[in-house]
């Protein structure tokens, strides 16, 4: 086959040779994925794996009584639906885009056969699912301990790691993400904006102070960002 995958594109397909590219890119669709669109629902058996290119996808745990809170979010360092390759067992999450773009859409069946044939996929891709539960892990800790303003600042801060320029987003839809009221997120995006860090308007976040962002944020950032690092760094 003549592949077509573009390097700087998933940070985890950007770690293989290209004889495993070759493998497991061989019945592959490059799809574009809408904002609010959902790949699988809770309780859904996951028909596909996505390696997001520009895309992020937001992994959302629903209680009984209707609640919602983001556990985690993918982007293009990462793979959404790599659940399977654990388990065969239905998702415990909702995986909702949350901002557009492409994606690489890989069938279970496939990738399931390459994770066991090829040593290399096998270790990244395990490797991610631990930095994938290493940052559910966090943003449980977070949501328990740490501020909202905190929170929000963690989010913005790993939204532009996995995807540059602005950030589109309404206050609602990160009222929703963040498992809070919307006014509480209106209150800290006006205080950021009063003091110059970001600059907010018509749905759209610019970051204009990054330094101070980091510092207005929490440990679990650096903890998030410095396991996806440690990782790609020894597969360098």
């Amino acid at each position: 086959m003549t592949l077509s995958f573009q390097s700087g594109t998933n940070l985890i397909l950007d770690s293989l040779p290209e004889s495993d590219l070759v493998s497991l890119l061989n019945d592959y669709k490059l799809v574009k994925l809408e904002y609010a669109q959902v790949l699988y629902e809770s309780a859904e058996n996951i028909q596909h794996i996505y390696f997001p290119v520009d895309c992020i996808v937001s992994l959302i745990y629903e209680t009984l009584d209707g609640k919602s809170s983001e556990i985690a979010s993918i982007g293009n360092n990462g793979a959404v639906g790599c659940d399977i390759l654990l388990s065969d067992s239905p998702s415990r999450f909702r995986a909702l885009t949350i901002r557009s773009g492409l994606a690489y859409q890989i069938k279970k069946s496939d990738i399931l056969n390459e994770f066991n044939k090829l040593n290399l996929v096998h270790y990244q891709l395990k490797n991610y699912i631990h930095n994938l539960t290493t940052e559910i892990s966090f943003n449980g800790v977070c949501s328990r301990f740490h501020k909202i303003e905190q929170q929000f600042c963690k989010f913005l801060l790993l939204y532009n790691d996995r995807a540059s320029g602005k950030i589109s987003f309404t206050q609602e839809t990160i009222a929703q993400l963040l498992g809070v009221r919307r006014e509480t997120i209106t209150d800290i995006a006006s205080r950021l904006q009063k003091d110059n860090i970001i600059h907010y308007a018509r749905g759209e976040i610019d970051i204009l102070d990054r330094a101070t962002l980091v510092n207005r944020s929490c440990e679990c950032y650096h903890a998030i960002k410095n396991t996806m690092h440690s990782h790609y760094m020894a597969a360098a």
